[in-house]
């Protein structure tokens, strides 16, 4: 097949069918201003060439490629929580943006920042990277750790250990030895540098827990695997799988609210605020609000009338 275009003369394209059709590898077309390309037998061949333009010259800087949580190619606007691989490492896209080793183009393209694996190792943080505490781990040297052992482990692995962990407590052995084979490292040495990334997500999720007015996040968690199993392992695997810690303060709404059945003395010694006193009638919780009166504590809490704290 002959293919002609001339682009000085803007001629038409001549195509002539037959038996040696071009290869896919010799179908790019480079545009030469003022001069004209002919593709003859799979060979292209310049004719009075004056200048070459590339079009990949036009945009600074290679767009970032990223796969979903399962594993799978992301084709089209990249989301918060695809894995990428910046500075030798895979992490989630949002955790590159918040150290400042990711950032939007002039194309609104998202590609990897020059500098920004230096500025990390220099313990400099980019003034444009947002922060989010909700999202990356408070310590930077598990987040690392997290993100290397995400890159030597495969996803459907890396979602087998985290489902065990969430449901069990502890990952299968066969798992434990699979991942370690993955990783080409030993089960004991992979067991350990596990053990480091879940003391990492603990210690994130009794931040949260604490922020939310717990003064001992362990009384939540036992409530929530006794009452609310479900919601919990919910919240548990947004948090793993999803890296964010919203899923919380439904749960430990619900938790407050039940403690004037289950644990009346925790209200009691509770920081209510404003003025806020509480005490026993009985087997319920009364509180008396300044400016409203008195009404049960359970009553208060569905109205979002009171902020619990220290409990």
């Amino acid at each position: 097949m002959n293919a002609f275009y001339n682009v000085a003369t803007d001629s038409e394209t001549t195509v002539t069918p037959g038996d040696n059709l071009l290869s896919p590898e010799d179908r790019s077309i480079n545009i030469r201003q003022g001069g004209t390309v002919t593709f003859q037998g799979g060979e292209a061949a310049s004719l009075e060439t004056h200048s070459s333009l590339n079009m990949a010259d036009l945009s600074a800087g290679d767009p970032l490629k990223a796969r979903t949580r399962t594993g799978s190619l992301r084709m089209g606007e990249l989301q918060a929580s695809d894995i990428i691989q910046v500075a030798g490492t895979e992490m989630t896209l949002q955790n590159a943006q918040s150290l400042g080793l990711v950032e939007r183009d002039a194309h609104g393209r998202w590609i990897a920042v020059p500098d920004g694996a230096a500025r990390v190792l220099a313990n400099e943080t980019p003034q444009d990277a947002p922060q989010d505490e909700a999202q990356a781990l408070s310590n930077p040297a598990i987040e690392q750790e997290l993100g290397s052992l995400c890159a030597a482990i495969m996803p459907s692995t890396q979602v087998a250990i985290a489902q065990q962990l969430i449901t069990d407590g502890t990952v299968n052995q066969n798992t434990l030895a699979r991942a370690a084979g993955e990783a080409a490292i030993e089960p004991g040495a992979l067991d350990g540098r596990l053990s480091t990334v879940i003391e990492g997500f603990t210690a994130q999720a009794d931040s949260t827990v604490k922020g939310l007015g717990a003064d001992d996040p362990q009384a939540f968690y036992e409530w929530a695997r006794e009452n609310a199993p479900d919601a919990l392992r919910k919240a548990m695997n947004d948090h793993v799988m999803e890296r964010t810690t919203r899923g919380y303060a439904p749960l430990f709404s619900r938790y407050v609210e039940s403690l004037g059945d289950h644990s009346p003395e925790d209200i009691l010694s509770a920081e209510f605020g404003s003025g806020i006193t509480a005490r026993m009638e009985g087997k319920q919780v009364i509180l008396n609000i300044p400016g409203r009166g008195t009404m049960s504590y359970r009553a208060a809490v569905k109205a979002g009338i009171i902020n619990v704290k220290g409990i």
